[in-house]
């Protein structure tokens, strides 16, 4: 039984994609930027630190001009996946993730050139599967599993990414509202997939947050930042 009570999941679902818009969300503005498709919020907050080691990081893509993934545990990569498998990109369950405030949060922490408009980033495809089988590696998304969000649901959307100077401090937290896992079982496994636009640095990645970030204030990013926190470091959000 999943940790949310079982509900009719295809109305949801639909209720969810129905909402959806042709929109453009541009976070390229700036600190307090944010705009929503089809019901899940899309907001610039640097985290910091952010990179290698702090975040639940659980899939990484690179290459130039365009790139997409997902992640999976399986180390013969579908698309522009980056290894270790396993490690920074790697199968992710229900159970790892935890609902704040109504919602579950993931954060993107990119990796792109400045100038010459070169740090462009667009986030132009978003899918979130359920499955019940991990380690994937096929290139046919209908078949990941049974898709509960699609940023192009009705019409094509589109995030404009305001970016860093590098991996380290996060660029984009998504809120996903919790009805969209509703009935999802903890050893269920839940696939990310994104396609970005524009690309041509270093490699994007996606991680799971596991306690809410409020600007302003301490936070600790799930077990990646304990080590950091009895060491007596505290971080807080860069304004």
């Amino acid at each position: 039984m999943g940790r949310f009570a079982p509900v009719l999941i295809l109305s949801s679902t639909l209720l969810l994609a129905g909402s959806a818009r042709a929109t453009t969300v541009d976070l390229s503005t700036g600190v307090g930027s944010s705009g929503t498709i089809g019901g899940v919020l899309f907001e610039y907050i640097q985290l910091e630190p952010a990179g290698t080691g702090v975040l639940n990081s659980f899939v990484r893509i690179q290459a130039n001009g365009e790139e997409e993934g997902y992640n999976t545990s399986n180390s013969d990569f579908a698309f522009d996946e980056k290894p270790p498998a396993g490690g920074f990109t790697r199968d992710l369950t229900f159970g790892e993730l935890q609902a704040t405030a109504g919602s579950f949060q993931f954060v993107l922490d990119v990796a792109e050139p400045q100038g010459g408009h070169q740090n462009e980033l667009t986030l132009d495809a978003l899918q979130i599967y359920v499955s019940d089988t991990g380690s994937q590696n096929t290139t046919n998304l209908a078949s990941l599993g049974t898709l509960r969000y699609d940023m192009d649901a009705l019409e094509n959307s589109e995030v404009l990414l305001a970016l860093t100077t590098g991996n380290g401090i996060s660029d984009m937290l998504m809120s996903v509202p919790a009805s969209v896992f509703a009935g999802v079982g903890d050893g269920q496994f839940i696939i990310l997939y994104s396609h970005f636009e524009n690309s041509g640095g270093s490699f994007e990645e996606w991680a799971h947050v596991t306690v809410v970030p409020e600007p302003g204030t301490a936070m600790l990013l799930a077990t990646g930042l304990a080590g950091l926190a009895m060491a007596g470091s505290t971080r807080r959000l860069r304004k």
